[in-house]
């Protein structure tokens, strides 16, 4: 675990143990049952009303919601309300951990390492200690109770790491509306309609007021807080790493009690609550500095499959020379297949012998294939040590939400950092300890040679496997990488990357993710050959006005329908301060149209654009041969008035940024901001820096006049609107 979910765990066991001291003075007022359905209708209302249901399947966030949420509080409560101790109830609890740790064991099957082991073993004797010493405190009956009540929260954890929600916010949220009903239900069987009422109808007195308090406390720090922070850790690390903090809460529970209730520990009981600290910290494994994934953050995940191998999608860097095409032949595998089992050892151990020699800075006794030695030397030359791991910069996620944003739109790409990643839950967790995390940069400047740096590098199907990896602690791993291509512009859109154990690879693989990259250009040709549809509805009236000959084209330069000439397939891409030749036929000028561009032999009206501040909403009138209205939002008019005043020298990203929001950290959202307002304007607006095409006569209100502007936040809207 990194030290930063190592003090988040700690967090949790601080939320954790004041939960008891809450639960000890909400039962003072509220009844057992009543108090554990109230605690999770607070939550459970306004989650119905606001938050979306995660992506997970029913039946694990219905697991959740019974395991960790029902069950576990009905076993507590009921314990507490018969008379177990509230530290006794904090320590006895944690039996949860060793439940957890022997579930996921045998249920699982994840792995558990001899130091795990013995710090769990150690924790447990500190646990023991306690209880020994707090025996004579409690009956049978009470404690019986709390164990089963921690192996309900241990099952309930076991179910959200199979959940293994994309948000573990929204899961711990909507695992609060499984509760309600079966316990509103049990407290109105077992302790009446009377005793809820009465407490409800009391609430307001000094001693209903501390009852009211201490749910606030259960629900919004116990139950929102800790519990969304406590199922994210168990999401992302195997559940023998995160469960043994869980040994921390009696320590805190115990220190409160002794505090507030006047529950003194002896000094057995000291000394068993440093035992259970120090029995926690052997028991977690450090965090390891060759692993990529200390840099990587475990971000919202997409689901992609459910295979035994992880799938991964990249958004790489912008290319051009590759051949527009329609969806054409599956590329043939660039390794030859490994034909039998028994030969997968022997190809690992001359990888490995390759890896030994290259990586040692020495000649390698046998060859690699010609795509790794290729790019092999990459890691090595940038300064990266083979044992210590190139580690991946990963995108902060705002950051990263912005840029699939602007590569959805077609502009901008993101640079080898990994945009969707998904496959089983097995391979999902083993995959994220090597960093193979959304955010995570995989480009070879970053951890050298690996499949999908190497596919964006080289623009051609890639698999690397076991030691053809640079960075050591991938040789564990094979990849096999795809380019996917836009078929209009030939563009390199990003990389699709199969992934997973070595001893996975199958001969197949390559054609696999060849076959998954063809069905996405087949779909990109689909929608493009839809937007030409819907362009040449528009393009028929325009057409028959023109006296000669006329294109209508998209933004690509692919011909939508043409009149007074010859038919063709594709015209260069348009733009607006350049005439276009078509071959044959002579010099075109382009003006734009909704979705494209209109071609005309020539053109005697000017272009003119026009701010109407005034209607609801405010529009963009262009008036050319013909006249067209867009409808913009607040900001596009603030955006446009900033560049009308500009004039022909413009503004970059930084200067809009700064005009808009008073600082240049807003880069990524104006650059979103102007490509959306491109599309609607097409070749209006120019880019580098962004500017009105000069060709186009603007007409803008007096800013001064205007009340839409006078309203602007903007600061730089605002000075114009002002005069100053």
């Amino acid at each position: 675990m990194t030290t930063r979910d190592r003090l988040l765990a700690g967090v949790v066991a601080t939320l954790w143990g004041g939960n008891f001291i809450a639960i000890h003075f909400g039962l003072e007022h509220f009844p057992p049952l009543f108090l554990a359905a109230i605690r999770f209708v607070v939550l459970a209302v306004p989650t119905l009303l606001l938050v979306p249901r995660p992506q997970v399947p029913l039946r694990w966030l219905l697991a959740f919601g019974m395991g960790f949420g029902t069950v576990q509080f009905i076993f507590l409560f009921i314990a507490m309300d018969i008379g177990m101790p509230t530290g006794l109830a904090s320590l006895v609890l944690q039996a949860s951990a060793p439940f957890t740790v022997l579930l996921g064991v045998l249920l699982l099957r994840e792995p558990i390492s001899a130091r795990q082991g013995i710090g769990i073993a150690i924790a447990m004797l500190g646990l023991a200690a306690i209880a020994v010493s707090r025996a004579q405190v409690a009956a049978v009956l009470p404690v019986l109770l709390t164990l089963l009540g921690a192996l309900s929260w241990a099952l309930g954890n076991l179910a959200g790491r199979l959940a293994a929600p994309p948000n573990p916010m929204h899961l711990t949220l909507w695992m609060c509306v499984v509760p309600p009903i079966p316990l509103l239900a049990m407290s109105l069987v077992w302790e009446g309609p009377a005793a809820g009422w009465e407490a409800l109808r009391t609430a307001m007195t000094p001693s209903g007021l501390v009852g009211v308090a201490a749910v606030g406390y259960i629900a919004l720090l116990g139950t929102l807080a800790g519990s969304g922070i406590w199922v994210g850790l168990m999401r992302r690390y195997p559940a023998g790493v995160v469960a043994p903090y869980s040994l921390l809460v009696p320590v805190v529970g115990m220190a409160l009690a002794a505090a507030l209730l006047g529950e003194r520990p002896n000094v057995v009981e000291l000394v068993a609550g440093v035992v259970i600290v120090g029995g926690v910290l052997l028991g977690t494994p450090r965090p390891a500095r060759a692993d990529v994934s200390t840099q990587a953050p475990s971000l919202p995940s997409v689901a992609a499959g459910d295979a035994d191998d992880g799938r991964r999608c990249l958004r790489g860097p912008a290319r051009h020379g590759h051949r527009p095409a329609r969806p054409h032949a599956l590329p043939r595998p660039r390794r030859p297949a490994l034909r039998r089992p028994t030969a997968r050892p022997a190809a690992q151990a001359r990888r490995a012998v390759v890896g030994k020699g290259a990586c040692a800075g020495g000649r390698p006794r046998t060859r690699p294939p010609h795509r790794a030695a290729a790019h092999r030397g990459g890691g090595a030359a940038a300064g990266y040590e083979p044992a210590a791991a190139g580690a991946a910069r990963a995108a902060r996620g705002a950051h990263l939400g912005g840029r699939r944003r602007l590569a959805h739109h077609g502009h901008h790409r993101l640079r080898g950092q990994a945009a969707v990643a998904g496959g089983s839950a097995q391979v999902r967790r083993r995959a994220d300890s090597l960093g193979f995390t959304e955010g995570a940069d995989w480009s070879e400047g970053s951890v050298g040679s690996n499949a999908i740096g190497t596919a964006l590098a080289e623009a051609a199907p890639v698999q690397m496997f076991a030691a053809e990896h640079f960075v050591r602690s991938h040789h564990v791993w094979t990849c096999t990488a795809c380019p996917v291509h836009d078929p209009r512009s030939g563009e390199l859109l990003g990389v699709v990357d199969v992934s997973g154990p070595a001893h996975t690879v199958h001969p197949t693989t390559v054609a696999l993710v060849g076959t998954a990259v063809k069905l996405a250009e087949a779909s990109l040709w689909r929608q493009h050959e839809g937007r030409l549809e819907a362009l040449r509805g528009l393009a028929a009236p325009i057409l028959s006005r023109l006296h000669g000959a006329g294109l209508v084209v998209d933004e690509h330069g692919w011909v939508a329908a043409v009149t007074g000439m010859p038919g063709v397939e594709r015209v260069a891409a348009p733009r607006a301060d350049r005439p276009i030749s078509v071959h044959g036929v002579g010099v075109f000028l382009p003006e734009p149209v909704p979705g494209g561009w209109l071609l005309r032999v020539e053109d005697t009206a000017r272009i003119r654009l026009t701010l109407d501040l005034d209607a609801r909403p405010p529009r963009a009138v262009v008036t050319g041969s013909s006249r067209w209205v867009h409808p913009l939002s607040t900001r596009h008019v603030e955006v446009l008035v900033l560049l009308a005043a500009a004039g022909t020298d413009g503004m970059d990203a930084g200067a809009l940024s700064t005009a808009l929001y008073g600082d240049r950290d807003h880069l990524v959202t104006v650059r979103a901001e102007m490509s959306r307002l491109r599309r609607s304007l097409g070749g209006l607006l120019l880019a580098r820096p962004y500017r009105i095409a000069p060709d186009v006569d603007v007409s803008v209100p007096d800013p001064t006049t205007s009340s839409l502007l006078h309203r602007s936040t903007a600061p730089g809207v605002r000075r114009l609107a002002t005069g100053g």
